[in-house]
């Protein structure tokens, strides 16, 4: 996903921000979405109209040229800049909209909806900038060349309060996009960030080509995510239990045979190689087995293995 940015937010008009912060607030804010909408996988870069040059604006200039300003923050945004913003032709449309009773026109803005995408990028520079949805009033010839006149809600971004926002539609794009294992495999990141796949695991998801079962794979993944995504101390079966998931440990008969505990070794994405004893059971048509393995700081956790019932003492 290209995610256009608003070029008014750098207006002259709005450098006296209404919230008190100063240039350096704004702008580390700025850098902090970026650089965290990046490493998410929300964004694959930015988009800006071809006759912007963010880095000549004023309040950039200024940002740049205090000497209290850190030369690592400085050299931060010039390649954010130069590495993940792509210039853009502006589509033959106006998208304006009003603040404080006057009309800005915003070339992000039409770039947006042209692009049917419902995001805009804002420096934080006015108080507009941080309510969670403009609205834009915008104005085209179509097709037939007869003039129309629209109104389009664009969802505001500029800070990491807002990443929530991306992350959730990118989740329900992601969803939609997911027919097989391998498709499972490649969105993994974007929809369970708070659990690690290991080597197995590609090879278990790309021998489920049954959409039906993935689905019920995912059902049990996204409630796995849930619980580690706000776990922050000891891993505890009764909370997962309380999301509806039939968890367990493996029995000691499994654990003391060198046989059986073999089964359950998977190698981590760090080469090392661990015991895997905790599980998930799901039956039915699909009877599956997910083994996890939590980090020591329990806010994460390994998946290891995604398949049939491993051999047991009783089966």
């Amino acid at each position: 996903m290209y995610l256009p940015f608003n070029e008014i937010t750098i207006h002259n008009d709005f450098f006296q921000n209404e919230d008190g912060l100063q240039d350096n607030d704004i702008i580390l804010m700025f850098i902090d979405f970026i650089k965290e909408s990046i490493k998410k996988n929300c964004i694959d870069g930015f988009l800006v109209d071809s006759s912007v040059v963010i880095i000549e604006s004023s309040i950039i200039k200024r940002w740049l040229n205090n000497s209290l300003v850190s030369r690592e923050h400085k050299s931060l945004l010039r390649t954010i800049l130069g590495k993940y913003f792509q210039t853009v032709e502006t589509p033959l449309m106006d998208c304006s909209i009003e603040i404080d009773s006057k009309i800005y026109f915003s070339k992000g803005a039409a770039i947006s909806i042209d692009r049917s995408c419902d995001f805009i990028l804002n420096l934080r520079t006015n108080y507009s900038w941080c309510l969670e949805r403009q609205n834009y009033i915008c104005q085209k010839f179509d097709d037939n060349d007869n003039f129309t006149l629209d109104k389009k809600e664009l969802i505001q971004l500029s800070t990491i309060e807002n990443l929530p926002l991306l992350l959730d539609y990118n989740k329900c794009v992601s969803y939609k996009q997911i027919s097989s294992g391998q498709d499972l495999w490649e969105k993994w990141e974007i929809l369970f960030p708070n659990l690690i796949k290991c080597f197995n695991v590609k090879h278990c998801l790309y021998e489920n080509p049954e959409k039906n079962h993935i689905d019920k794979i995912i059902e049990q993944l996204d409630y796995l995510q849930q619980y580690f995504s706000n776990n922050n101390g000891m891993f505890s079966f009764e909370k997962l239990k309380l999301l509806g998931l039939d968890a367990s440990d493996e029995s000691i008969s499994v654990k003391n045979d060198p046989n059986l505990k073999k089964d359950r070794l998977f190698r981590l994405p760090d080469g090392d190689n661990k015991y895997f004893f905790y599980h998930l059971k799901f039956y039915g048509k699909f009877e599956t087995r997910i083994y996890f393995l939590p980090t020591e700081k329990n806010s994460k956790c390994y998946i290891g293995y995604i398949g049939k019932h491993l051999k047991t003492k009783k089966f």
